[in-house]
């Protein structure tokens, strides 16, 4: 397992779930721009994810905090049909979160909605790549 793809494995769902917080802190226009930002660039990840896939095979990312052969870990798994659902869902997303932004221009809670969304697009991509049941039900 190389250390890029372990960043980018954490990168991929981490990146709209820190885009989800700092939205509810922002305005509206403010919170459409990033969370699109954060999906897009999700979605650029995901697709780098697709071809280290390809020239890698299949990958886990583990983090035992508690030792290697402990019971309790976090896992992230890159497989073949892990990465064909990142990179569908990350582009979905950014197209939904792209037709918000504008369909709600003007709306009171728009601010409200890409915090909520952006969430929920993390941890749609933390489900997708879990690798342990820990992290499935924490997702």
């Amino acid at each position: 397992m190389s250390l890029l793809l372990a960043f980018i494995l954490t990168a991929v769902p981490g990146l709209p779930l820190i885009a989800g917080l700092i939205a509810r802190s922002c305005g509206a226009s403010a919170a459409g721009r990033v969370t699109l930002f954060a999906a897009r660039l999700a979605a650029i990840l995901a697709l780098t994810c697709g071809g280290l896939l390809c020239l890698q095979g299949p990958q886990v990312v583990r983090w035992a905090p508690w030792g290697s052969d402990a019971a309790v870990a976090l896992a992230l798994r890159l497989d073949a049909v892990s990465g064909v659902m990142l990179v569908l869902i990350t582009f979905l997303g950014s197209v939904v979160l792209r037709f918000s932004r504008d369909y709600l221009a003007g709306d009171p809670g728009q601010a409200r909605f890409f915090s909520w969304m952006s969430l929920t697009l993390g941890a749609v991509l933390v489900v997708v790549l879990s690798g342990h049941l820990l992290l499935l039900l924490a997702a």
